[in-house]
């Protein structure tokens, strides 16, 4: 059992990792390479349940009871539940607004003739100084 990619239709990773996989960081498809991901509003939907148990553990049973461990227990496993078969992956679109804006994985600009590209200042608004057209 494992995730299928959305762009190749493969097996994109193990039932685990999507289990654990988050909307705060992209993985790799195994088959294509493709950057998935999980929105903010299907992860929240997926862990919702799963939550409301968990917190529902912690505020009525006394603290350290095994009742109140239980209810965590249950509360996890529905989590990851919800994350397995509740939570669709999707392809990352951040990826394709980098390339877009000329920035690389880390961010940074790949030339720094791309500065005026992706709207940055050049050598002379960059400067501290007072410029020979501006008199003050």
């Amino acid at each position: 059992m494992s995730a299928i990619c959305p762009k190749c239709n493969n097996n994109a990773m193990p039932i685990w990792k999507k289990a654990f996989l988050s909307p705060l960081a992209a993985m790799p498809c195994e088959a294509c390479g493709a950057e998935l991901r999980v929105t903010w509003k299907s992860y929240l939907k997926a862990i919702a349940l799963g939550s409301i148990i968990f917190l529902l553990g912690y505020l009525q049973f006394e603290e350290g009871s095994l009742n109140q461990y239980l209810t965590f227990g249950v509360g996890f496993v529905l989590m990851l539940a919800g994350q397995i078969y509740f939570m669709p992956i999707g392809l990352d679109k951040a990826a394709g607004l980098d390339k877009a804006a000329g920035l690389d994985k880390a961010g940074s600009l790949d030339k720094a003739g791309d500065l005026d590209k992706a709207g940055g200042l050049d050598k002379s608004e960059a400067s501290d100084e007072p410029s020979e057209k501006d008199p003050s």
